[in-house]
């Protein structure tokens, strides 16, 4: 398959993946939006005011999130598939070491000056690069091939840490162990159940 061939597969892949991503937000806001109307028609005292005030605030979040999500498909669907780049910025397709290609969407940059964010509009988030160090942390161990049952503890960590840190531990067939769950163990997993949007929550 060339190049462009494969940047159009993968793009077409991406549209598809942002669209199930929007379609979970939404869901999600519409599922929260009907919880809270049934629970205003059936009760009428502080746990309702508190109930509303917390799902508001979800409602809130979710919807900042799917706003980006949104922004994102936009990006896409402006994206020439035939058109080939020799450097990295929007629309590029990326062959990194390990063979992995990434459609390349946007790039944020953040300007800081000690704890002055210079970057007009600032961080989405007040914590936003904690959160997107453990979004980072999360997917560069996704790679791994397996789910880690495991401790992970990250120190000013990023991507070439995390990857050193998978490359020692598989150099040894004594570092790690595989195993097989069946459905039981695996409902009793951290994470087991975790919905799309609710992971996206983070970045």
């Amino acid at each position: 398959m060339d190049k462009l061939a494969f940047k159009k597969k993968i793009l077409e892949a991406g549209i598809e993946k942002q669209l199930e991503l929007i379609s979970d937000f939404r869901g999600s806001i519409a599922e929260l939006k009907g919880t809270a109307k049934n629970l205003n028609e059936t009760q009428f005292d502080s746990q309702q005011a508190s109930y509303n005030d917390e799902t508001n605030e979800r409602v809130d979040l979710l919807t900042g999130q799917l706003n980006f999500a949104v922004n994102e498909l936009h990006i896409l669907h402006q994206i020439d598939p035939e058109e080939e780049h020799d450097e990295i910025h929007v629309g590029s397709v990326v062959h990194t070491d390990k063979r992995i290609f990434f459609v390349y969407v946007s790039l944020e940059e953040l300007v800081v000056d000690g704890k002055d964010v210079l970057s007009p509009g600032g961080l989405r988030h007040s914590d936003e690069p904690v959160r997107h160090k453990m979004l980072d942390a999360l997917g560069d161990i996704a790679l791994a091939g397996y789910p880690i049952l495991g401790h992970y503890i990250g120190h000013r960590a990023g991507h070439g840490i995390t990857h050193g840190l998978l490359k020692s531990l598989f150099s040894d067939s004594e570092n790690f162990e595989i195993i097989s769950c069946d459905q039981d163990i695996v409902d009793t997993l951290p994470g087991s159940g975790v919905q799309l949007s609710e992971v996206c929550k983070v970045a």
